[in-house]
């Protein structure tokens, strides 16, 4: 089988082929996807995808390898080697990527390294949460510049395609403002009816707490939040709002 570039068109199949292994993610979820970078894939007799991976790249400093994908039906027959191999002569910069625990060998065996590690927490809705009452409002566009330049400081690479199409897909955007300077921001996107969480910069960790309880605020389905394990003050805060390791 031969490895093809995919595109918009093939939206909905990926949804599908997500959904069939049993992630949530939609059809604005994949447009976000190919807004932000460059995805290839196998094709069955039918020109459906039955693989998937791409590239996300940041500025000439990093590129994030994303949603790599292969149907249960056409598993170990080679083709995530054969896409990873595809990929790889077309990057000359660094890559990293998000694993699961299961993934990892495979991933190790094409010469990535753990660097770090990620908690998932989940929380079943967002009613009944405690509000810390710092002053937190709706995010606008006019703020898209001063976040990126924020979440670059945190990533020390530019992320400015991802940053304004999470807010063009967010469910809920907010920030915190202090004489007229942006000094944090949180937002959330679907992923099919899960609310994910996600990117969120603040100065200190009730700032984060709070934009994070602001963007769940009363959301009547599933709730992620995915936070470096390192800080225990942030975690302490989500776990006593009902928030859940899961591990």
């Amino acid at each position: 089988m031969t490895i093809d570039d995919l595109t918009s068109n093939d939206i909905p199949a990926l949804t599908e082929l997500t959904q069939k292994i049993g992630w949530g993610y939609n059809d604005q979820n994949w447009v976000l996807f190919f807004k932000t970078g460059r995805f290839i894939g196998h094709r069955d007799v039918h020109g459906r995808p039955i693989s998937c991976s791409g590239m996300l790249q940041y500025g000439d400093t990093l590129a994030w390898l994303a949603s790599f994908i292969v149907s249960p039906d056409h598993r170990r027959k080679g083709l995530a080697r054969a896409l990873w191999e595809a990929l790889a002569k077309r990057v000359k910069c660094p890559i990293g990527l998000v694993s699961t625990d299961e993934g990892l060998p495979f991933y190790e065996s094409l010469g990535f390294k753990k660097t770090h590690t990620v908690f998932k927490y989940t929380r079943p809705d967002g009613r009944g949460l405690t509000r810390l009452k710092i002053p937190v409002v709706p995010l606008s566009q006019s703020d898209l510049p001063a976040a990126v330049l924020l979440d670059r400081v945190s990533y020390q690479f530019p992320r400015t395609e991802m940053i304004q199409g999470k807010f063009l897909n967010s469910l809920g955007a907010f920030k915190i403002v202090k004489d007229n300077k942006l000094l944090g921001f949180s937002m959330s996107v679907l992923e099919g009816v899960q609310l994910c969480i996600g990117p969120v910069y603040a100065a200190d960790n009730d700032s984060a707490l709070e934009l994070i309880l602001a963007t769940a605020d009363g959301y009547e389905g599933p709730i992620r939040m995915d936070i470096n394990p390192e800080n225990e003050s942030l975690r302490s805060g989500l776990e006593s709002q009902g928030f859940l390791l899961e591990r």
